[in-house]
């Protein structure tokens, strides 16, 4: 019994001690670091980089840590999620089970085909179902569009999230609109590629990791750990002057094979979409990924574009403006060729 006292005293001091450790640097956080970044958001601008929203993300219990995608969104207080952390118009979950009159779509990439900043209505996938939807009596199937891009996520994220989960939802079609994030640069706050990430935690540790990561002073503590234990890292982003990424070239090609070798052995069809960035004088530039057939250059369709600066919110993510004219670009493609040879009536 005294055991057992001692315990419980020792669990009660270690709680109450661990709170007086957080509490300063949750004030720091939550008062000054973050406390305009709701704000930054629905402007359409956060001025942080990916690895900070990321640590942002962990902290609030927004995003949640994944054996085999790294980590998966849990909530938005922005944008209406269904479990596995898909986007939906509504919030309700999607359907894995399909009609045998519907012919379903099903598009994997990062931020910008999510629609960060934008109404769901806004963004390409929804307009391209709906040209779909409009132009109904030219199809002999209803055609759905699921909107399956997350935040911050890379090729190799897209292929193991269609692997695992969203194989199961039959589609017909998946376009891989991803590769810009593979070519972040890793630095301490995110200092592994994702090769390195994947497969390498259990179960079990995501889910203390999903505890320990909503604590501020847990990442300012990890932080310190790698100024003295992996001061390496602060120069691993140069390497024989190449400039280490989430993911290599060499790893973005390969993903995008792996994808078109899932797609035939499920009996479906992939296009990949060129990725696309606006520098800061607007100019459009091509962005990171290798070409892998079949291949829709958007790049090549907008370059020319002399109104392009309206096309995009920031140097990645497109405007309403943006969305419709892609979600158009990507319809004639498809009316043109898949649509024509499998569902023209």
């Amino acid at each position: 019994m005294k055991f057992l006292k001692n315990i419980l005293i020792s669990l009660f001091i270690s709680v109450i001690v661990f709170m007086l450790v957080e509490i300063p640097f949750r004030v720091y956080d939550y008062e000054f670091k973050y406390k305009n970044l709701k704000s930054w958001f629905y402007q359409g601008k956060i001025p942080i980089s990916f690895e900070e929203i990321m640590v942002y993300h962990f902290k609030t219990g927004r995003v949640v840590r994944d054996p085999d995608l790294i980590w998966r969104h849990k909530y938005s207080e922005e944008h209406p999620l269904d479990s596995i952390g898909i986007r939906t118009c509504k919030r309700k979950e999607i359907s894995c089970l399909k009609d045998c009159d519907v012919y379903r779509i099903i598009i994997f990439g990062g931020s910008h085909p999510f629609g960060l900043y934008l109404k769901y209505e806004d963004t390409y996938a929804y307009r391209l179902e709906e040209l779909f939807r409009n132009k109904q009596r030219e199809w002999d199937k209803k055609i759905q569009v699921i909107n399956a891009s997350i935040p911050g996520y890379s090729t190799l994220q897209a292929l193991n999230l269609l692997k695992y989960h969203m194989i199961h939802y039959n589609p017909d079609l998946v376009i891989i609109d991803a590769g810009n994030n593979d070519g972040l640069q890793l630095c301490r706050s995110w200092p592994w590629r994702d090769s390195e990430i994947v497969g390498t935690m259990s179960t079990l540790q995501c889910r203390v990791l999903n505890i320990l990561e909503k604590s501020s002073f847990f990442w300012y503590f990890r932080e310190f750990l790698y100024k003295i234990k992996h001061s390496i890292i602060v120069n691993k982003n140069k390497v024989n002057d190449i400039e280490l990424t989430r993911v290599s070239k060499e790893e973005n090609k390969n993903n995008l094979e792996e994808i078109k070798k899932l797609a035939y052995s499920n009996n479906f069809k992939v296009i990949f979409l060129s990725q696309v960035t606006m520098d800061g004088v607007g100019q459009l530039r091509r962005g990171f990924g290798a070409v892998v057939e079949p291949y829709l250059d958007i790049y090549g369709k907008l370059k020319n574009r002399s109104d392009i600066k309206d096309y995009f919110l920031d140097s990645i993510h497109g405007s309403a403006k943006g969305h419709r004219e892609i979600a158009k670009i990507i319809y004639d493609y498809l009316k043109a060729d898949i649509m024509q040879s499998e569902l023209k009536k």
